[in-house]
């Protein structure tokens, strides 16, 4: 197993945790968490080690932004 995918899988409770968190309504939802598994992929691929910042801080403000970025997309 490689290092990203250990990282994300070490990582699916996070998107859960955001879900319960910022959008309790849709939490049950299996295509949330999905998109929610998106914006952790891409926080595990874009996080810069060097940055001043928590890995889960990171990918926590990854994982609403994709959620976020699909709610807009559904209300057009």
């Amino acid at each position: 197993m490689s290092e990203r995918d250990r990282k994300i899988i070490e990582n699916l409770k996070l998107v859960n945790n955001v879900l319960w968190k910022y959008f309790p309504n849709l939490a049950r939802s299996e295509d949330m968490f999905q998109i929610g598994c998106v914006g952790l992929i891409k926080a595990v691929d874009t996080f810069d080690e060097n940055a001043n910042i928590l890995f889960s801080t990171y990918a926590s403000k990854c994982i609403t932004n994709e959620i976020l970025m699909e709610l807009r997309k559904q209300q057009k």
